[in-house]
């Protein structure tokens, strides 16, 4: 490095202004980056509607237990424009009776699903399939939630990354856009015992809507501010060793320097 030094003297002063351009690159392109991202953020508006239940049948059978059983129907049409969420539940019924929702085209649930004590849930890998789930009452009702999609892109809005605005408005549209096949859903109660009063039962459904979308942006004054620290702090690591060497190769010089006045002196 001394020697480096020796033949050009300007080394130090040419480091330090790469380090310096490169710097005011970086921040640049950051900043871009920023402020001209090709990313989309869109919302979706839920309008949550309650299914018309037509009771078509209650009968009492015996189950295997050689014991009564009271099993009510009911059908229900459902709009399938968008359908994301369907939720049931049923109340003021005897512990241990049987909530079932059937639809032919299949739908996702679980017991965790909208569960706010669920821990480490995903329904996109847990979540099942079924054409029809069931739930036992406990304390005298039961829920069941259901999805028609396990995509969050559907329901949740999401990102999509587009050219211009007008692109990415259509994009959006098509990620939410969607038909569920089916619209004829069969609602099952079942009792225990000989019961002749019907049940209460409430069926909640959603259909999404898109709502919104605007280009993704961050704070850019804040994200130039951290860019630039971590570029600076990155540079000072290698310009630091660099400059710390060039000071102690001038003070070895200064003192080979005065040794040798000393010594001419001496002689």
């Amino acid at each position: 490095m001394r020697r480096a030094l020796a033949q050009n003297p300007n080394l130090l002063r040419t480091l330090i202004g790469l380090g310096l351009t490169l710097v005011i690159i970086l921040s640049y392109a950051v900043y871009g980056a920023t402020i001209n991202t090709e990313y989309h953020v869109y919302t979706t508006e839920s309008n949550s509607s309650t299914a018309h239940l037509t009771l078509v049948n209650n009968s009492t059978t015996m189950n295997d237990g050689q014991k009564e059983q009271t099993e009510w129907i009911w059908h229900a049409n459902i709009n399938t424009t968008n359908l994301s969420w369907v939720n049931a539940s049923l109340t003021g019924v005897p512990d241990g009776s049987i909530l079932k929702i059937i639809n032919i085209a299949g739908w996702y649930s679980h017991p965790e699903l909208g569960s706010e004590d669920a821990d480490q849930f995903n329904c996109a890998s847990q979540c099942v399939n079924r054409t029809s789930h069931s739930s036992v009452s406990k304390g005298g009702a039961a829920e069941l939630t259901g999805l028609t999609s396990t995509d969050p892109a559907r329901r949740d809005g999401g990102t999509v990354r587009a050219e211009n605005a007008a692109q990415a408005r259509e994009m959006a549209a098509d990620a939410i856009s969607h038909e569920f096949d089916e619209p004829h859903w069969e609602i099952r109660v079942t009792i225990i015992g000989n019961d002749s009063e019907e049940p209460d039962v409430q069926i909640q459904y959603v259909n999404e809507e898109f709502s919104s979308i605007k280009q993704f942006a961050l704070d850019a004054a804040t994200e130039m501010m951290w860019s630039l620290a971590a570029v600076i702090g990155c540079f000072i690591l290698v310009l630091v060793p660099i400059m710390l060497i060039y000071i102690f190769s001038r003070l070895g010089d200064k003192q080979d320097v005065d040794l040798l006045n000393d010594n001419s002196e001496q002689e």
